[in-house]
């Protein structure tokens, strides 16, 4: 997730909000968690429900409301 590197890049906490307005600002084609769709062609009906797909595709992991990039984690390892 693009928005998250950005937001580590800039010092900041990853929190769901902050994550959820950058991509907002970032990507046109995303105007919050319900223009996504599962693979099954279903949308989500939440930001938690969506990050929680991306956290069972090993894409990221999430600590409360904080959430971090996998391959950052196997890099400082």
């Amino acid at each position: 997730m693009k928005a998250i590197t950005i937001t580590l890049s800039q010092g900041k906490r990853t929190e769901f909000s902050y994550i959820d307005k950058l991509m907002r600002q970032r990507c046109h084609k995303y105007q919050g968690f319900s223009s996504i769709s599962m693979s099954n062609g279903k949308k989500f009906k939440n930001f938690s429900q969506f990050i929680d797909a991306a956290v069972r595709d090993g894409k990221v992991q999430k600590q409360g409301q904080e959430l971090f990039l996998v391959e950052l984690d196997k890099l400082a390892a």
